[in-house]
């Protein structure tokens, strides 16, 4: 634990650096967070009529281009899932009251020693999803709902390297719509599902060297491998 003089000289100087360079690390966290959940919905399966699983397709898309895409012909066999974004708030009641200064050590395999690195407490915020699920076939499309209901018990954790206590809760379902492509005239079935994803957005990171001198720390920091930290997080108060 710094001494309090210390302590607020710094925070003042990392909060002054962070106003600077915010942009490309709040960036990542949406990038990372929909790559996951692609990845996750992409590995669901169901079973076609002659009881065979088939792993379900699953990519970015609002409601509108998936739409589109499905009824040109594009070559996509349905039922898939798509994924899109649909807004983001601040959680209030995980926001903290001040500026926190947190203080990391992390060992630096290119220079094979440990180093000092200070950031700001990543900002608590809410990220919402729909996600859809697309079928001709209704049973297909409650096998997918039901697979998709039964990986949140009653959370998914989401691991990124950005974050280990990432959370996303199911928040509710609209009811399913029916859609006519024109071509075909086949119909398409259209299941709504709604996710918030609790996460938090972190801001940069500062190298802070033996001579008090404060740099910014251009090394991407992963927080999978808990061995490269030497010392548990210490919290430095305002």
């Amino acid at each position: 634990m710094v001494d309090t003089p210390v302590s607020n000289s710094v925070l003042e100087e990392i909060i002054e650096k962070s106003k600077i360079s915010t942009g490309m690390y709040i960036q990542r966290i949406y990038k990372e967070s929909l790559r996951t959940f692609i990845n996750i919905f992409g590995n669901i399966y169901y079973l076609d009529a002659n009881n065979n699983p088939i792993k379900i397709t699953c990519f970015h898309a609002n409601p509108e281009r998936a739409i589109s895409k499905i009824t040109a012909g594009n070559n996509i066999t349905l039922p898939v899932i798509t994924i899109s974004e649909t807004s983001t708030s601040n959680s209030d009641e995980r926001r903290r009251y001040g500026p926190i200064l947190v203080h990391e050590k992390y060992w630096d395999k290119r220079q094979n020693r440990a180093v000092r690195v200070l950031s700001l407490a990543p900002r608590p915020v809410n990220i919402m999803y729909q996600i859809n699920i697309w079928a001709k076939h209704k049973q297909d499309l409650d096998q997918i709902r039901e697979n998709i209901f039964f990986i949140f018990n009653p959370d998914l954790e989401i691991n990124s390297k950005f974050s280990t206590i990432t959370k996303a809760f199911l928040t509710g379902e609209s009811e399913a719509s029916q859609i006519e492509a024109p071509d075909t005239q086949d119909r398409i079935l259209k299941k709504n599902i709604q996710v918030t994803l609790e996460t938090y957005l972190p801001g940069p990171k500062f190298l802070y060297t033996n001579t008090g001198m404060i740099e910014e720390f251009k090394y991407e920091v992963e927080i999978e491998n808990y061995s490269d930290i030497v010392t548990d997080t210490e919290i430095l108060l305002n």
